[in-house]
């Protein structure tokens, strides 16, 4: 086969050219939908959509729901007759149980090769060794074990790159006979997949730079190559538009990152369900907000000198009065204390509230991290180390208890403008009083009427 193989069996490269190590690029197919159906089997063959925060906008399809045309991104409002007209079910987005699923998967995928970088929720880059075994085996091997395993059906591109596993990735979903799986395993494989490919379809490449290329009638990656080295490093970057020419004539430039490299910020923000213009609402929004963000900074092992907090109005909406402000406070000392960004928190939303704005969104952002145990002492300061004894005990009350179990007593748990999730399905795998009922999920499967009372 001249572009690649597909399928169990490996060829012999046409023309003799095989890498030495190569990159496996692991995608899990429809995740969201695929983890809605995993416990409602009365979804297998119905189509189905999940819907963003607030129940906005499309991100994720089923195949059924992919055949009916229903687009990536589209807001729900705009295909309200699509839904019921095909009857297709939809969801609200369940974020414990896609981050739970995930988990699982990416802990099968360890079992495969001991070199593995989790990219997103759904994705994976594992390296392997071309003298492993036949490739073709090794990958639908993979897939039934992950399937078997949790339930999740996956695709796997195979190449001498990063870049080039994306490429083959995106051509095992495309291309039917793939059967979810492609190898670009030489040179000349590499090149007629290259020759077809469009431009938004390489990884590397966002939205400012496809508009750029588009303007220069550059719609194949191939034609992009024809320009040369050069040319891509003066245009696409400087040494990322280099790296980006390597990788596609399969010299590897970049490594698994097995570690997540230190976090640069923690970030928290939330779209309101209403708009709020309540300063007290706001405040306690932040403290909440606050709350959530400086557990995560704890659970990471870091501590933040700087904190920035913001609000936004609706751009969408010019016609109201828009305010969209930014404060920042600088701790003499990294901290971990909730207390501390709290109080400072209160600070800054008192210097930035506008009275007649109504804010859609606010959001809190921990700076300029360093480790928890890299905290420098100061003269002028009481060491933390009773702050962060004390905040420990209480992150680890809300791990065996429940998410805001202990809590500042500063804010009041509300649902008024929490993010909307009506649609949202039960989270299975993380909530005792979620859990499926065996016997009827059994009941379902068979297609038989469940009891009177059950």
């Amino acid at each position: 086969m001249g572009r690649g193989h597909m399928g169990p069996t490996p060829p012999v490269a046409p023309d003799g050219e095989e890498w030495r190590n190569y990159f496996a690029l692991v995608d899990c197919s429809s995740f969201y939908a695929s983890c809605e159906k995993l416990l409602a089997p009365q979804l297998r063959d119905h189509p189905l959509i999940i819907l963003s925060n607030n129940d906005g906008c499309v991100v994720s399809r089923c195949l059924v729901a992919k055949g009916l045309g229903i687009p990536l991104g589209v807001p729900v409002f705009k295909i309200k007759e699509s839904i019921a007209k095909h009857h297709i079910t939809v969801l609200s987005s369940n974020y414990e149980l896609y981050a739970d699923i995930s988990r699982r998967v990416m802990e099968c995928l360890g079992c495969f090769s001991p070199q593995i970088e989790v990219y997103s929720i759904d994705e994976a880059f594992l390296q392997v060794k071309a003298d492993a075994m036949p490739f073709g085996h090794w990958a639908v091997a993979l897939q039934k074990q992950i399937k078997r395993m949790t339930g999740i059906a996956v695709t796997v591109g195979i190449g001498p790159t990063k870049t080039l596993a994306k490429v083959a990735s995106h051509l095992a979903k495309s291309i039917p006979q793939a059967q979810g799986v492609f190898w670009l395993n030489s040179k000349s494989g590499v090149q007629a997949a290259l020759s077809d490919l469009p431009i938004s379809e390489l990884w590397g490449i966002g939205h400012r730079y496809r508009k750029k290329l588009k303007n220069l009638d550059i719609e194949r990656v191939q034609q992009l190559l024809d320009f040369g080295e050069i040319w891509m490093e003066k245009h696409l970057g400087g040494v990322t538009g280099r790296r980006l020419w390597w990788e596609l004539h399969g010299v590897a430039c970049s490594t698994l990152k097995p570690t997540p490299p230190r976090r640069q910020q923690i970030a928290y923000s939330r779209s309101f369900s209403s708009p709020i213009e309540n300063p007290g609402e706001l405040e306690n929004i932040i403290r909440q907000y606050i709350s959530s963000a400086s557990a995560r900074l704890r659970n990471c092992r870091l501590a933040a000198h700087k904190m920035s907090v913001f609000l936004n109005t609706n751009r969408h909406r010019p016609g109201l009065p828009q305010h969209h402000p930014t404060g920042e406070h600088f701790f003499l000392q990294a901290t971990t204390y909730t207390p501390e960004f709290i109080a400072a928190g209160r600070k800054l939303l008192q210097s930035m509230y506008r009275p007649g704005h109504r804010y859609i969104k606010a959001g809190v952002i921990l700076w300029d991290l360093c480790g928890h145990n890299e905290i420098a002492p100061s003269l002028f300061i009481p060491s933390p180390r009773r702050q962060m004894t004390l905040m420990g005990a209480v992150d680890k009350i809300n791990q065996l208890m429940g998410r805001d179990t202990l809590r500042p007593a500063s804010f009041l748990r509300t649902a008024s403008w929490q993010m909307r999730r009506n649609k949202l399905s039960p989270r299975a795998t993380t909530r005792w009083t979620e859990l499926p009922e065996v016997g009827r999920c059994l009941l379902r499967e068979t297609g038989e009427p469940l009891p009177a009372g059950k």
